[in-house]
């Protein structure tokens, strides 16, 4: 999975968190619309949010050279639904996401 021009561009400003906060951990979770998938390379939707999750952490870590021991890549295919509806196509790009969760942000704080 590749991320386009867009998604780099978001990812360089939360690259610059990141930076700031050197020994914060952080987790990139994958998430998927409803609408089942399922291909020769890609299994189902947990496969897919995976996928998306590992596609942002080789960016970090090849582009910006983040240390792997920092990140893990997550998948919730789509267990975690900003909607819980049938959402039509123009919504599908929304749902279909990645977060950071920084784990250990409060403690790096004292």
């Amino acid at each position: 999975m590749i991320l386009c021009r867009k998604q780099k561009k978001y990812l360089k400003g939360s690259y610059n968190v990141i930076k700031g906060q050197p020994d914060v951990q952080f987790m990139v979770e994958g998430h998927t619309d409803n609408k089942s998938i399922s291909t020769a390379a890609i299994k189902d939707n947990w496969d897919l949010s995976v996928l998306r999750a590992t596609a942002v952490v080789r960016v970090l870590q090849k582009t910006y050279g983040v240390d792997p021991t920092r990140i893990i890549a997550a998948g919730r295919a789509n267990t975690s639904p900003l909607h819980r509806i049938q959402v039509p196509m123009a919504v599908r790009k929304i749902v279909e996401r990645v977060s950071l969760f920084f784990l250990n942000w409060i403690s790096s704080l004292s």
